[in-house]
């Protein structure tokens, strides 16, 4: 149970890390992360698995959407979880 929940600990630290590294980047760049285009790679959570909702990518989507990022464009084989802001409604976007 020690090792899952460090686990859990160090997931949460290392999608805080590349948030803040995505951010800095940008700020460093003058880049608004609202005109900004990330592109995020490797959204499933294991190989020739489609399913996602376990994946820590997702995460970061959702905390990059939380501090302005925008849903551009998403491929036709990859599935993007956008929150609404007023409520807690999860909608899956496909194209």
């Amino acid at each position: 149970a020690k090792f899952i929940k460090l686990s859990a600990e160090t997931n949460i630290l290392v999608l805080n890390f590349i948030k803040k590294k995505i951010l800095d980047n940008l700020k460093n760049q003058k880049i608004s992360i609202t005109k900004s285009k990330i592109l995020i790679l490797g959204i499933a959570y294991k190989k020739n698995i489609d399913d996602i909702r376990e994946s820590a990518s997702v995460r970061l989507i959702k905390r990059l959407f939380k501090k302005g990022a925008k849903n551009k464009k998403s491929f036709s084989a990859t599935y993007h979880y956008v929150h609404d802001a007023k409520t807690t409604q999860k909608r899956a976007l496909a194209r």
